[in-house]
């Protein structure tokens, strides 16, 4: 060993080759070319490989992450695959008891320091770890946490002596860690531990929130005004750079968090809650998309968006010019596909009119068809599951947005088949969960289409709404139905065991209520 370590310096920070060989695992799964390009800033290509580098307790959760990663690699190795189970305890194996063992080696470092740093950025790669892992549940635990810790960071009395804390200038790594959970808070609302009515989403956080009297929404938008200012500098005629670019397009998107807030204020004094009649609940959402704040907002920001992408497109496809391999290829298509997902998703209002939305069905035609050139150019492969990992990417989503709202049933099967290959992991969400629910609903447009004009189908497909539950293992899935004992429409509830491959069996479940499923999931929080 000690011979090794002489011809090998990289090895001074580490026990054996065996350690050494996992943190540069770590570092090759971080600096991913479809990781990188999915998220914003420099978090994974630079600043945690460097951190994980210097920092004894990130560096062996770092080697944690990649034991998890050689040893998903070993399972689907044509090997490993064709050997059956035996009977027994389950048969570990030498690499998942490295990353337990490294993982509560970091935790016990950790209970020594009293670094803010370190917590900080422990709970981002405990989250990597656990997802790489499959393991939402423990995710999700750490989502709450790191939440929680970042609500007692940036409001308590101390505030100000924990943020001069991380660095010198602490700006740049509070923002990068902020952009990670701001994705997963919003996912973290539909995915539950446990079942609808029997938990909460994110609840020691949501009980910080009470007690800071305030919602998830003035939160997130608190946390998008702290590191920079969003005031929108002019921008140029054309882009040169996608850094320039990029840089502009973050500044768009937390001043795009400040709806948040008002959205949540109109729900609270609408009448909704509470409320189970369908007739009162399609007003109440026509008056708060219909608010002329509302309107405003979106309008103003429709024309920013415009204005970014009119200096946007000559860049991007001057590039899509380049070879697919270029540095720059992959990383312009996936701020396409954040460009078309805000646009698509991020304006509620417009999916008031189904005029409106059959007007977007170019966009979701661009979507599917930027999409598939992202995941060729990726070349994301299933013998390596951890490289197609993203906490920040939203393309499942998205693809199952698609799938439910675009008015072109050809766009949205196509959809549903992409959603079904689709080898990423976005975050917490279960892409089988997705898929699952997104095949379902294509039965429930089919029924939905027998009766009435165009304008009462479509809001009667408003009132579709879905939940993960234990961890993304289950799902449920109301929808209207035609009742015909009562000759009308009432809300049904159905909820199925994701299956590891083939169809899902739905089983009817009886609503808890009348009421909207977003009482439960988002108005917790």
């Amino acid at each position: 060993m000690l011979h090794q370590t002489l011809l090998d310096p990289d090895l001074l920070d580490f026990h054996d080759a065996t350690g050494l060989n996992y943190f540069n695992e770590f570092v090759k799964l971080s600096q991913a070319p479809w990781n990188v390009a999915a998220s914003s800033g420099d978090l994974w290509s630079v600043l945690l490989p460097q951190l994980a580098r210097a920092n004894d307790t990130l560096r062996h959760a770092a080697m944690a992450i990649g034991a998890v990663s050689l040893g998903d690699r070993d399972l689907h190795s044509s090997e490993h695959r064709n050997t059956p189970a035996g009977p027994g305890p389950p048969n570990y194996s030498p690499r998942e008891l490295h990353a337990t063992t490294y993982l509560c080696h970091a935790l016990k470092l950790q209970s020594r320091s009293s670094s803010v740093q370190d917590t900080i950025f422990l709970s981002v790669m405990l989250l990597y770890f656990e997802t790489l892992r499959g393991n939402i549940k423990a995710a999700l635990d750490h989502v709450n946490h790191g939440l929680a810790l970042l609500l007692t960071l940036t409001t308590s009395q101390e505030a100000n002596a924990h943020i001069r804390s991380l660095a010198p200038n602490p700006g740049p790594l509070l923002g990068a860690v902020i952009n990670v959970f701001f994705v997963l808070a919003a996912q973290a609302r539909h995915i539950l531990t446990g079942r609808v009515g029997d938990c909460r989403p994110l609840p020691h956080f949501a009980k910080g929130l009470r007690n800071a009297s305030r919602s998830m929404e003035s939160f997130m938008h608190l946390l998008c005004q702290l590191w920079q200012p969003t005031v929108m500098n002019d921008v140029p005629e054309l882009f040169g750079t996608l850094d320039e670019y990029e840089h502009h397009w973050n500044y768009l998107r937390r001043a795009q968090s400040a709806i948040g807030p008002l959205m949540h204020d109109l729900v609270l004094s609408s009448g909704v809650i509470g409320c189970s009649d369908a007739a009162a609940i399609n007003t109440s959402i026509h008056h708060i998309l219909g608010h002329p704040q509302v309107l405003a907002f979106y309008a103003d920001n429709r024309q920013k968006m415009q204005t970014l992408e009119k200096a946007f497109l000559p860049l991007f496809h001057r590039i899509m010019l380049q070879s697919h391999d270029s540095k720059d290829y992959l990383r312009a298509l996936h701020l396409r596909l954040q460009y078309l997902g805000a646009t698509l998703f991020e304006n509620a209002p417009q999916f008031l009119s189904i005029d409106a939305v059959r007007a977007l069905t170019p966009l979701f035609r661009e979507f599917l068809t930027t999409a598939s050139a992202a995941l060729r150019a990726a070349r994301l492969t299933a013998d390596k599951p951890a490289y197609g990992t993203s906490l920040q990417c939203g393309l499942s989503m998205w693809l199952f947005g698609t799938a439910l709202f675009c008015r072109d049933a050809v766009v949205r099967d196509e959809a549903v088949v992409m959603l079904g290959e689709y080898p990423g992991q976005d975050g917490l969400w279960s892409t089988r969960a997705l898929h699952v629910l997104a095949v379902r609903n294509r039965d429930v447009e089919k029924a939905n289409a027998v009766e009435g004009s165009d304008t009462e189908q479509w809001a009667r497909l408003w009132r579709r709404e879905y939940a993960l539950e234990e961890g993304g293992a289950e799902v449920i899935f109301r929808y209207m139905k035609r009742d015909e004992h009562a000759a009308g429409w009432a809300m049904v509830e159905e909820g199925a065991v994701v299956p590891a491959v083939g169809k899902a069996a739905w089983v009817k479940r009886r609503p808890r209520s009348e009421k909207l499923l977003m009482e439960d999931l988002m108005l917790s929080t």
